[in-house]
């Protein structure tokens, strides 16, 4: 990774503050690849394979477009974010059988999730700010049109087989955990987490 990164810097003579940006851009890209693999892994060994892609995948897209709290290392990520998706697939076995085909299952998340949206979305961590108005306003309206679609299909899931509820509650709890991270409180608690990743 680092060689990419020294390559870049001779090429494009990169101040400091870009270099950073594009090595923490890279490690995050590569981890990430990383997390999910080792996520989807130990799901299928777990018998939660199908909940857990679901989980991840919402709350990917989900931070495309909003940002939010990361753990300050690449490695912190990987085993936070695989934890994280593990255990949501396992609240959504123990979860889903009784609340999944309630109307507040089906439309509470998306409602929910307006409220940090709107006051924190988008969410921006030191390594990757935004810092044109163009891009704030483009980020919030994809994140406004993805909670608009996901209440939808909420909607939507009640005419459909029952697995369709089954598998949208999987999607809600990884929505709500991604709006949680936009919050102070989810700042504070993977700031307090990040220690613990630190190398010695």
């Amino acid at each position: 990774m680092k060689w990419l990164v020294d390559y870049l810097d001779r090429e494009l003579n990169l101040q400091h503050d870009q270099r950073e940006t594009i090595e923490y851009g890279l490690a995050s890209l590569l981890y990430t690849a990383l997390s999910v693999v080792s996520a989807l892994l130990l799901a299928k060994l777990l018998g939660l394979y199908r909940e857990t892609a679901v989980i991840i995948s919402v709350i990917m897209l989900y931070r495309k477009v909003s940002g939010g709290a990361h753990i300050s290392t690449p490695h912190g990520c990987l085993i936070t974010g695989t934890a994280a998706s593990l255990l949501f697939a396992y609240l959504t076995k123990l979860w889903a059988p009784l609340f999944a085909a309630s109307a507040a299952a089906r439309i509470l998340p998306a409602f929910l999730a307006l409220y940090p949206a709107y006051l924190y979305v988008p969410a921006a961590v030191p390594q990757k700010p935004i810092t044109s108005l163009r891009q704030r306003r483009l980020l919030r309206r994809l994140s406004f049109a993805l909670l608009l679609c996901w209440g939808l299909l909420g909607i939507i899931v009640k005419r459909l087989p029952a697995v369709w509820s089954y598998y949208y509650f999987a999607g809600s709890l990884g929505l709500l955990w991604q709006s949680f991270l936009l919050t102070p409180a989810g700042y504070r608690l993977l700031a307090f987490l990040s220690p613990l990743f630190n190398k010695k």
